[in-house]
Formats: C-alpha cells, structure tokens, sequence
C-alpha cells in the first residue's frame, strides 16, 4: 500500500518554487495522517510521486514527516502490483 498524490498536486509542486504554504500545510497534515494509519497496520508509510519532484518532496517532508519514504514512480519495478491511497485537491 502506497500514498500517491492527485496529478493536480503534483504539477503544482513541480511548478512552484518554492511550494505554495497553502498547499504544504494541509497536504504534510494529510500524509501524516495517512503514515500513521499505515504504521498502525504494520506497513511502511511510502509516498509514492513523479521522478520529477522526488527529490524536491523529500526535502520539503524530511523535517516533518522523516519515517516517511519518498519514492519515485520510475523507482518501482513495472511488474509490482500497487494498492494506493490517493491524495486529492478535497484533502487539501
């Protein structure tokens, strides 16, 4: 089980420098939420994004959210089977 995130947020992301607060703030509060349910079952809390903004979202989360994994989608082999949890423009 993956967290992902709407396409919407993504290219908001990669095309904001710096990201905009009023995306972070409610979007680190929904990841958190959603790493603690994943931890609660016993899975890893992985943020599954675009290669794109990898680098840029684990930067943004390593203070906020350091348990949580950052993943690029070009990370993933093409053959794994993937459950995600979307988060959307309604979470944020």
């Amino acid at each position: 089980m993956v967290i992902t995130l709407d396409p919407w947020i993504e290219d908001t992301l990669a095309s904001s420098r710096p990201s905009p607060p009023w995306l972070l703030r409610p979007l680190v509060e929904e990841l958190r939420i959603w790493s603690a349910k994943l931890k609660g079952q016993g899975l890893p809390a992985v943020l599954l994004v675009n290669p794109q903004i990898r680098l840029l979202v684990r930067r943004t989360l390593r203070e906020s959210l350091p348990d949580l994994h950052v993943l690029a989608t070009s990370e993933v082999s093409a053959d794994t089977r993937i459950e995600s949890i979307e988060i959307g423009r309604a979470h944020v």
